[in-house]
């Protein structure tokens, strides 16, 4: 192999987790196991507060509403090693 094709491979690996990664699902809600009510409680209000007329869920919306009240999804590395 030519000097340099390790690192290549490497990277080409690297790339391929990280898309596998990106291109799931969305990444679950980080909730604490004492914090599961209060989640509970913002999900319903952001959902009502969210819906379109239709009653429909614009998920944009949803999202924008339960960052502003302090949730965040959790990140890449906390996925990859979590035990569910």
């Amino acid at each position: 192999m030519r000097p340099g094709g390790h690192i290549a491979i490497a990277w080409l690996a690297w790339v391929a987790l990280v898309g596998a990664g990106c291109a799931g699902s969305q990444a679950p809600w980080d909730v604490g196991p004492l914090d599961q009510a209060r989640f509970q409680e913002t999900t319903r209000i952001c959902r009502l507060l969210t819906d379109d007329r239709a009653g429909e869920l614009v998920p944009e919306r949803f999202e924008t509403c339960m960052k502003r009240r302090g949730w965040k999804r959790q990140n890449f590395i906390k996925r990859l090693f979590s035990r569910d």
